[in-house]
């Protein structure tokens, strides 16, 4: 029984990474949950969206075709 215990809360930490877009003045705009290692494209309102990259270790960059527009940044939320 102590091992099952032991063993429950490592299944419930998540590896993926919360990834937020900002406006020009740093409030979020949109936010997704990029799988740890993968890419997820996150839309921002209707008119466009971007390819956000995600390490193991939720280190977050922007695809490098891509550039932030009207101000816009990314900032990481943590885990998701």
């Amino acid at each position: 029984m102590l091992l099952a215990v032991a063993i429950l809360p490592a299944a419930l930490v998540s590896a993926n990474c919360t990834a937020n877009i900002l406006n020009i003045n740093e409030v979020v705009i949109a936010t997704g949950c990029v799988p740890a290692g993968g890419n997820l494209i996150i839309r921002v309102g209707s008119d466009h969206s971007y390819l956000i990259r995600a390490t193991v270790s939720c280190g977050l960059s922007l695809n490098p075709s891509q550039s932030f527009i009207n101000g816009e940044s990314l900032a990481s939320g943590g885990r998701c």
